[in-house]
């Protein structure tokens, strides 16, 4: 074996807890039969961050033999692909002696000496460092050891002198015997100290050497002596190696982090450290976090989901405050970027807000702002769709469905009926709106003007005609399950004037044709519940209806459309199954990023169909009962990994590339700085898009005929009490 290295590269060892001490063993035991490599340098170092690094020194041509009978046992691990920065010099350097060598050291007790060990590495203050350095030489297998007519080893000198040599004592034999019974490894064992006070490097060498005295057996001593310290600092192979080391006795002095148990210095077992695949791509586009690797900073990548990967579409569970909305914000701003259609439901609006102020300025005027609390709102009518070519038997089971799951408590035969009755007449109706419901249904003049121009003898009409023949009474009973639902159009202005315009200066298909950004601010605090779960609803349930028409389009021209939506279980309403939903959407060209704070908000239907089509699923730290289902649904992952997950930090599962990449550790990326006020933005939208409240309202009165009734009608004199005349 060559004492020079040709060319020494370093790499970083991070371990994937928790594995068996026997691992290790069992790694150097092969590592042992690679007769024909050169000398490998283990290190362990310790600073004043309270973090401890494990570095593997070796030649260059060895590099692919030795990482293979790594990875070859049960230890998940990865190497750094790039050269460790510059490893700190020590100002104290001691060298390992063990006094009777050829007597096995007690490596019984190596978890108590590895805990002690990395508790002294982990005490270190700032600008201190410590490294235990093991050169690994030639390796002999095991061999029979033959303990008659030996001498013990602690015979004296005067002993010899007389001839009267004590035989081998019963013990020693049986040490003699267990270090024969491993493959023997030459080695050198050197302790480095890096710090400002003498003081202070006594102290610590002093401390590692009661550490490392732990492994100590009533044959073996372990002692140091002074070496220099560039032999450590160029990790100096001696020509006569001081030390021979079973594959058990070296493994201890590796101080790996085996086991279950919290050892100090190193990443905890809880939550687990699962690392990247070797596969996956340093750099990507829609990149929203970065693995976390325990490593060194050169071998982090980027967690990203592309374009493909994203028509397998995405789900996030995350309690509030955990980071989630870091992930959306940066998902729509790599989109908004990209020149790609987006519509953003956000139920807190702060998300939109965050958007607007960091939006390039190239996609500016695309931006469409739906906040129905706004005093110049930008309106959308679900039955403008019908001009675009959908049917209207399709544009009003649409509407239908998101009636009947806001309204399942309260949903019977006759709410269907009359609904489904009523809103396909008006999709059958020219320049119709859901204002006109309540009307429709309580008005018969009203309602004659709306029916007259309506040709649907084996629809609608039967309906209605047999509505006509019900008594006022037997009407108002089929009609109140109704109207306490509909009536919500005409007493919450900031629904009526978001859902029901008429005029609107902006048309929902605009997603599809022009690549608007559509950006909807739903704050329950501000409109309600209701009114929050109703305009979203719409909005979701008539983008899918209008998706439908994508068939229509040759693939390679569907291009991408991103929809995000926070909390969906308040806006997810589809006309159709989501699972058949989800899996058409992908071939239609809609990705969709659903984010949720717990599962039990979901449906069982919900959860199912996430649970099978979201290819991309991103977890933050749940609480315990959302962690024990994702346990279920993972690989190798425990409830208390999911439950102990700091903030910010995360378990991803993502498609790259038609891969998956298993359940890995990661971190999401802040927001970027705001470029601008989100007023900017915000007043432009409504200037270009929206209308004012007055104005909407004026257009409604019109609507149904209020101002025909005041011109029509005569004011009423002599009310109230008359004056007694008097003669």
């Amino acid at each position: 074996m060559k004492r020079k290295y040709n060319k020494l590269v370093w790499r970083e060892v991070v371990f994937q807890r928790p594995f068996e001490v026997d691992e290790i063993f069992n790694l150097l035991t092969h590592l042992s039969g690679l007769t024909r490599r050169k000398q490998i340098v283990w290190e362990v170092r310790g600073n004043g961050k309270g973090k401890i690094r494990y570095l593997l020194g070796l030649e260059e041509t060895d590099e692919i033999k030795i990482k293979k009978i790594f990875n070859s046992h049960a230890i998940s691990l990865s190497f750094s692909n790039s050269t460790i920065a510059k490893r700190k010099d020590m100002t104290l350097t001691k060298e390992l002696k063990i006094t009777y060598r050829n007597l096995a050291l007690k490596t019984t007790d190596i978890t108590s000496m590895t805990r002690a060990c990395l508790s002294a590495m982990a005490s270190l203050t700032k600008n201190e460092e410590m490294c235990l350095q093991v050169i690994v030489g030639a390796s002999s297998p095991p061999k029979p050891a033959n303990t008659d007519n030996l001498v013990d080893p602690s015979v004296t000198v005067w002993q010899i002198i007389c001839g009267n040599l004590p035989p081998i004592s019963p013990e020693n034999k049986q040490l003699l015997k267990e270090k024969q019974k491993y493959s023997q490894f030459q080695s050198v064992v050197r302790l480095g100290i890096a710090s400002g006070s003498f003081k202070r490097e006594q102290e610590l060498i002093q401390l590692m050497l009661s550490s490392l005295r732990i492994l100590e057996s009533s044959g073996a001593r372990i002692s140091l002596k002074s070496t220099k310290n560039s032999l450590l600092g160029h990790a100096h192979t001696p020509w006569h190696y001081p030390l021979r080391l079973s594959a058990r006795e070296l493994g201890c002095f590796w101080l790996t982090p085996f086991d279950s148990e919290e050892l100090p210095g190193v990443s905890s077992v809880t939550p687990k450290l699962n690392l990247p695949p070797l596969w996956l791509k340093s750099r990507a586009p829609r990149a929203f976090g970065c693995t976390v690797t325990g490593g060194s900073h050169n071998d982090i990548k980027e967690l990203a989901i592309s374009e493909q990967s994203a028509l397998q579409h995405t789900v996030l569970t995350a309690p509030t405050g955990s980071g989630k909305s870091n992930i959306l914000l940066t998902l729509s701003l790599e989109d908004c970027k990209a020149g790609r259609s987006v519509l953003l439901i956000d139920p807190k609006t702060d998300l939109v807000n965050d958007l607007l102020e960091r939006l390039p300025e190239h996609r500016k005027n695309d931006v469409v702002v739906i906040d129905p609390s706004s005093h110049f709102p930008v309106g959308f009518n679900p039955f403008s769709l019908i001009d675009t070519g959908v049917s209207p038997e399709l544009v009003a089971d649409s509407i239908l469905s998101v009636f009947k799951d806001i309204f399942k408590d309260n949903w019977g035969i006759r709410s269907q009926d009359v609904l489904s009755n009523a809103l396909l007449t008006l999709a059958k109706t020219k320049n119709a709106s859901l204002v006109m419901l309540t009307p429709l249904l309580t008005d018969k003049k009203y309602r004659d003007k709306i029916l007259k121009d309506i040709q649907d003898p084996l629809g609608v009409e039967p309906f209605w005609q047999s509505f006509e023949n019900l008594s006022s009474g037997e009407k108002s009973q089929l009609i109140a399950p109704v109207l306490n639902k509909t009536r919500q159009f005409l007493l919450l202005p900031q629904l009526r004037n978001t859902i029901c315009q008429l005029n609107s200066k902006f048309v929902l298909t605009d997603l599809f044709y022009k690549r608007k950004i559509i950006l909807v601010k739903l704050n329950k605090g501000v409109i309600g519940s209701e009114t929050a779960k109703l305009i979203g609803s719409l909005l979701v349930g008539l983008t899918w209806t209008f998706a439908l028409k994508r068939a229509e389009i040759k693939p390679e021209k569907r291009h991408f459309i991103s929809i995000i939506i926070d909390e969906l279980q308040d806006y997810l309403r589809l006309p159709t199954d989501l699972s058949d939903a989800l899996s058409q959407s992908r071939g239609l060209g809609i990705g969709l990023t659903l984010s949720h704070q717990y599962r039990h908000q979901l449906s069982p239907e919900i959860k199912a169909g996430i649970d099978a089509n979201c290819k991309n699923k991103i977890c933050f730290g749940l609480e315990m009962d959302d962690a024990k289902q994702m346990a279920n649904l993972s690989d190798g992952l425990t409830a208390l990994d999911f439950y102990k997950l700091p903030r910010y930090h995360l378990y991803a599962n993502l498609l790259i590339d038609g891969k998956m990449t298993g359940w890995l550790s990661g971190k999401s990326y802040p927001p970027i700085k705001p470029i601008r006020e989100m007023t900017e933005i915000y007043n432009q939208s409504m200037q270009n898009y929206g209308r004012e409240s007055k104005e909407i309202e004026a257009e409604f009165m019109e609507l149904l005929g209020f101002n025909d009734q005041k011109k029509d009608s005569k004011p009423i004199k002599d009310i109230g009490r008359k004056k007694r005349k008097t003669t």
